[in-house]
């Protein structure tokens, strides 16, 4: 699952007890590279209904077929979760 536009796994209520960091992806931000893009990938346990609230606009649930939709630092991120049998097809 992705969230656009929040702050991350902190920005669901029910993720913030089983919340574990899996990776993180980066690259250079920009024309000039002079700022970092830096993507985090968590994982945890949740009961409930997943729904867009605050500043989280939209959620989907993405697999490594969905890579094109993705920025270029998420297709990193993406490419080593598949390969570490993470990210399903």
């Amino acid at each position: 699952m992705t969230m656009t536009g929040g702050t991350g796994a902190a920005a669901v209520p029910g993720f913030i007890d089983t919340v574990a960091w899996v990776h993180q992806a980066q690259q250079p931000a920009g024309r000039l590279g002079v700022a970092t893009v830096r993507m985090s990938c968590y994982t945890g346990e949740y009961s409930g209904t997943l729904a867009p609230s605050s500043e989280i606009a939209e959620l989907a649930w993405f697999g490594y077929a969905d890579r094109p939709r993705v920025p270029a630092v998420d297709q990193l991120l993406f490419d080593d979760l598949r390969d570490a049998g993470r990210l399903r097809q």
